[in-house]
């Protein structure tokens, strides 16, 4: 079953499966501008056929909406593997800020949505030139060369002028913050392009990225839902318990034959 367009009540606004480009399944998403990327035509991804690779210098920029989503309740979810952490060569009062932007960098205007993996193995979020706005996953980390579902979503508070900001790993919420509603534009969206406070060698995201979706959704819980249905497609890779099970498995079955 093809799971990547179910949408439990909310509408699929963009959808880029990086399946050898940056096309856009619902042609409302494209890119003024890219570097060349790596792209691979096998996934782990359940329903894809490929995802890019990325290293440093690497970027798509000046994405333009036919429709932008909406800057009140939208959700996106993307599939992430990355192959480094960020190094910082900053002090230690701005070490904590060191990202690679995977939605978001150098191009993106004041106010525009960025969303990336920190030097701590961290997801993280925020606004461009926005001091204090956004949230990051905390103890929730990820580890470099293994593959995740990430997704962020901001919904109407239930109080008057205020926002949720709910962060996903793999369909499960790790984080959340309700905050001041802020000004929210995707004017120009960009991907993979600038860090803050990394060294040279770091200064963008380096690794795998699959299937990026953006959502209008009309409450939490369907951001929920999206974010468990795509976190799904994630195929398991076998542990070494499960191999060791399966070379038991198998052995008991010679001894039977014998």
């Amino acid at each position: 079953m093809a799971l990547s367009g179910m949408t439990f009540g909310a509408d699929l606004v963009t959808e880029l499966k990086l399946d050898g480009d940056f096309s856009d399944t619902q042609n409302n998403l494209t890119f003024g501008g890219s570097e060349t990327l790596g792209w691979s035509t096998t996934s782990p991804i359940s329903d894809s056929n490929g995802y890019v690779s990325v290293s440093n210098n690497k970027a798509a920029w000046h994405g333009s909406f036919v429709t932008a989503p909406s800057t009140t309740n939208f959700a996106i979810t993307l599939f992430i593997n990355a192959s480094e952490l960020p190094v910082s060569t900053q002090t230690e009062d701005k070490k904590s800020w060191t990202t690679q932007w995977i939605i978001g960098g150098s191009t993106t205007p004041a106010n525009g949505l960025k969303l990336g993996l920190g030097h701590d193995g961290q997801i993280k979020t925020g606004l461009h030139e926005v001091g204090g706005a956004g949230i990051n996953s905390g103890s929730s980390t990820i580890e470099t060369n293994q593959w995740y579902q990430v997704g962020l979503s901001v919904t109407d508070a239930s109080e008057a002028n205020k926002s949720v900001w709910t962060l996903y790993i793999n369909g499960e919420v790790v984080a959340t913050k309700t905050d001041v509603s802020r000004t929210i534009t995707f004017s120009n969206v960009a991907l993979f392009e600038g860090a803050d406070h990394t060294s040279e060698s770091s200064g963008r995201y380096t690794g795998y990225v699959d299937d990026i979706q953006f959502y209008n959704v009309s409450s939490l819980d369907d951001a929920k839902s999206i974010m468990s249905t795509q976190a799904a497609r994630l195929v398991p890779e076998p542990t070494t318990a499960t191999l060791s099970l399966l070379a038991l498995a198998g052995l008991a079955a010679r001894r039977r034959r014998k």
